[in-house]
């Protein structure tokens, strides 16, 4: 992709990989706050104002983003990716913005679908480090992609980091490894400090301690080329305090413990992949804006998504986010729900919902059905009615 005068960069979403990414063009040199447009819901305003503080312009409207750039990273969670891509879609076209998504485990196929053909999109797994330009991030490129474009992704990326350029068939497992990575190192320099706590030294020095430890044990692997292994074994001297300290480790599963983290967090995009996947039918955006507009708040949050076909993704503290939920006909904001299944035991898995609303009056499908049919890990095919979100009925225990 040829690109004349100064790399205008656009993101569709505001939070945290959005902001790391930006910091780090503008102190890399890549490009300047002005040339940088951030989008993303009214609700979100607190996000687009750290953006502002950087340089950036910003909008409530991704179809502004769209026109505005020549890279157009997508930023938001995979439930929203496919509205948010019909919205951008007439904005869309071979010759430009070229689109790139950092969204956990949506593909290339996924991407290109609702934009027109020809479109050009990169698959993204950038991480958070990027943010002190010492991210660990690769890409990979959809069917219209050209080498130009592989090279300009390249090039952003590298800004931020090391950068390499994988079959997309390793961008679960990436997402696994350095994708979730940083969340285990901070754990690791935690549980470190926490141990030099422990033998008496002060929290802060115990924390620049652990940190910089890491970090120059990690740069001791990248230059020096040895095996991990092998530099372990440099530092535990026979009979020696190290040795002791490693078989205490071993005791205690670390190493599976690691493997098995970057193994949960693999399957967790796979299994958003393999739910994205699924063929949403056509959706009727004005029946439903109409639904949404005569429910009150409570019960909005199973009018929001219409007939679409959503992912919803359940953890013990988050039961269903809706929030920045766009289509082109209306916007749902943050429209949440934290009492809707609210006693079900916590989800490992994502399931679907088809939610179809056009005959949205009088059946509620009871509680005690819900927890039978999440039981046989069945689809839930709520159609002719509504899930009634009645916060006494549905408030977690």
């Amino acid at each position: 992709m040829a690109t004349t005068g100064a790399l205008r960069i656009g993101f569709v979403g505001a939070g945290n990989m959005a902001q790391a990414l930006a910091k780090g063009f503008i102190a890399s040199g890549l490009t300047q706050g002005q040339h940088m447009i951030a989008s993303c819901p009214p609700a979100d305003q607190h996000l687009l104002q750290q953006m502002e503080l950087l340089g950036l312009e910003t909008t409530h409207d991704n179809r502004d983003a769209a026109a505005a750039s020549d890279v157009l990273v997508l930023c938001v969670k995979p439930n929203v990716v496919g509205p948010v891509l019909h919205q951008l879609a007439p904005c869309v076209a071979p010759s430009r913005p070229l689109l790139a998504s950092v969204a956990l485990g949506v593909s290339v196929a996924t991407l290109e679908a609702p934009l027109p053909p020809g479109s050009r999109v990169m698959r993204l797994m950038p991480n958070t480090p990027a943010l002190v330009q010492l991210g660990a991030s690769v890409f990979t490129r959809g069917s219209n992609a050209t080498q130009a474009d592989a090279q300009l992704t390249q090039r952003m990326l590298s800004a931020v980091g090391e950068c390499s350029e994988v079959p997309e068939s390793y961008m679960d497992a990436v997402t696994g490894l350095s994708g979730a990575g940083p969340a285990y190192a901070y754990m690791v320099v935690e549980a470190l400090a926490d141990g030099g706590v422990r033998m008496g030294l002060p929290r802060p020095l115990a924390v620049s301690l652990a940190a910089q430890t890491l970090m120059g044990s990690a740069k001791m692997v990248s230059a020096t080329g040895k095996h991990p292994g092998q530099l372990k074994d440099e530092v535990c001297s026979p009979g020696g305090c190290t040795i002791r300290g490693v078989q205490a480790l071993e005791e205690g599963g670390v190493r599976a413990a690691f493997i098995s983290a970057v193994q949960a967090a693999a399957t967790a995009s796979i299994d958003t992949s393999a739910a994205l996947a699924v063929t949403a039918p056509a959706a009727d955006t004005s029946a439903a804006a109409t639904v949404l507009s005569r429910r009150p708040p409570h019960k909005q949050m199973a009018s929001a998504v219409g007939k679409y076909l959503c992912l919803m993704s359940f953890t013990q503290d988050t039961v269903a986010d809706y929030s920045n939920y766009n289509t082109d006909d209306y916007i749902f904001n943050s429209c949440r729900s934290d009492s809707l299944y609210g006693s079900l035991p916590p989800l490992s898995h994502s399931f679907v919902t088809n939610l179809n609303f056009a005959s949205y009056e009088a059946s509620s499908l009871a509680h005690a059905e819900l927890q039978t049919r999440y039981k046989q890990k069945t689809k839930l095919n709520l159609r002719a009615g509504y899930i009634e979100t009645n916060k006494k009925s549905f408030r977690r225990k």
